[in-house]
């Protein structure tokens, strides 16, 4: 599922660095062709409502400032927005918490579903990993992450995935559909890619990577991008 990016997003692989914003973070992964999540970036009351009309409630909210990963931290995350006026309440809201400064995000809030991670890094030791875990709520009880080292085959990454303990939401959990598990793997083995490929990105967290049967969608990201060292090589 890989694909060439655009030129607008190579251009931004070959000059910025650090941890991308969100938004620009799911444009990145977007351009690869990962599915990533509805949403439009507002600058002021005014837009709102267009906003909101185009994408359909429910909707969530989250502050946008350089620089800045963790929203929820912050209290930049306003969920579960069911109206217009909750709408405007949370964009001025959230513009009031951050000094007016930065910019709003509004995407459609997904409802159900189980809630993966899936990110890469780059192990001084054994260089791009994908790793794959279980998000959400049980993510707060067990620790359940499983490695891998890039590039990977298909087989590679639904051997990962077989190592999770908590496997068996991938076979439907308390009534919720099974997971493609082929759909995950290809993410996966994409992800890997991408690592193999661009060597100026240094990490990729996504987080949640919500499934529903053989739907899957990033809806919240980080890309950090690094500088190259010139003399290596």
């Amino acid at each position: 599922m890989f694909r060439e990016p655009s030129a607008d997003v190579s251009s931004l692989l070959e000059k910025a660095e650090g941890p991308q914003d969100e938004r620009i973070s799911k444009t990145i992964l977007q351009s690869f062709g990962f599915p990533t999540v509805e949403e439009t970036l507002i600058q002021d009351l005014s837009q709102v409502e267009a906003a909101a009309a185009r994408i359909g409630f429910p909707l969530v909210m989250k502050g946008l400032q350089p620089g800045l990963v963790h929203k929820t931290e912050q209290g930049l995350v306003e969920l579960n927005i069911g109206n217009l006026q909750a709408a405007r309440e949370s964009f001025d809201l959230l513009k009031n918490k951050m000094n007016d400064k930065g910019s709003v995000l509004l995407q459609k809030q997904i409802q159900g579903g189980a809630e993966l991670i899936l990110g890469a890094i780059r192990d001084p030791q054994f260089g791009p990993c994908v790793m794959i875990g279980i998000g959400g709520v049980i993510a707060n009880l067990i620790s359940d992450t499983v490695f891998a080292v890039a590039p990977l085959r298909r087989e590679e990454a639904l051997e990962a995935i077989g190592r999770l303990r908590t496997r068996q939401i991938f076979d439907g959990f308390r009534g919720s559909q099974p997971v493609d598990r082929d759909g995950i793997a290809s993410l996966m083995v994409a992800l890997g890619d991408v690592m193999m490929r661009y060597p100026r990105i240094g990490e990729i967290d996504i987080n949640p990577l919500l499934v529903s049967g053989d739907s899957a969608v990033a809806v919240d990201a980080t890309v950090v991008l690094k500088q190259l060292d010139s003399n290596k090589g």
